[in-house]
């Protein structure tokens, strides 16, 4: 059954009747946190039979992703986390045998990591169970507002992603000298 535009809120959670843009984004924002945080409980809920922490889904998924074994300060940096961190989560997928170590063949001094056959299937049930979460928030709504919701969503995380590899490129470049050589930063000591 699907929600009939606004018709079901109430007028004072209704942002649709805010009077400038600036004064939709808290309340976009904020919904946005909160109806995530939803989802995160209903999936990690889902997830603790399994033995698993969101944490640990989550680097399965991004070992998923890549096209080759990652060296570990590469999916520490891919899960935004120091690298201290990233190791107790492929310490604990690699007693469980989902994550399997090697040694790079270019760099004997990194750690490469990538999911085994057994992490692959266990990877498929964490999806399915992140849908399941997923949909339990939004099946509410009728198939074109989901549409509509998905297309939208989609919007703002490619802007998103385009003003953050854009900001990293700037930030390159500052630390960066004309020759393309690594400088040091001014007032940096």
């Amino acid at each position: 059954m699907g929600l009939p535009g606004s018709a079901r809120i109430p007028a004072s959670l209704d942002v649709t009747r805010v009077s400038s843009p600036e004064s939709t984004s808290a309340p976009i924002g904020d919904l946005f946190m909160r109806l995530a945080k939803r989802i995160r409980v209903r999936a990690g809920r889902e997830l603790a039979p399994l033995g698993l922490t969101p944490a640990q889904a989550h680097a399965m998924k991004v070992l998923a992703h890549a096209e080759e074994p990652l060296r570990m300060a590469d999916l520490a940096a891919r899960l935004e986390i120091v690298p201290r961190s990233a190791t107790t989560v492929v310490d604990d997928l690699a007693a469980r045998d989902l994550v399997r170590r090697s040694t790079s063949e270019l760099d004997r001094r990194a750690t490469l990591v990538e999911l085994t056959e057994r992490g692959r299937a266990e990877l498929r049930r964490i999806r399915a169970i992140r849908q399941g979460a997923g949909a339990a928030v939004f099946d509410r709504l009728g198939e074109a507002d989901r549409a509509e919701l998905l297309r939208l969503l989609r919007l703002v995380d490619l802007e998103l992603a385009e003003r953050e590899a854009s900001e990293r490129e700037a930030a390159d470049s500052e630390g960066s000298g004309r020759d393309g050589r690594s400088c040091p930063r001014r007032g940096v000591g």
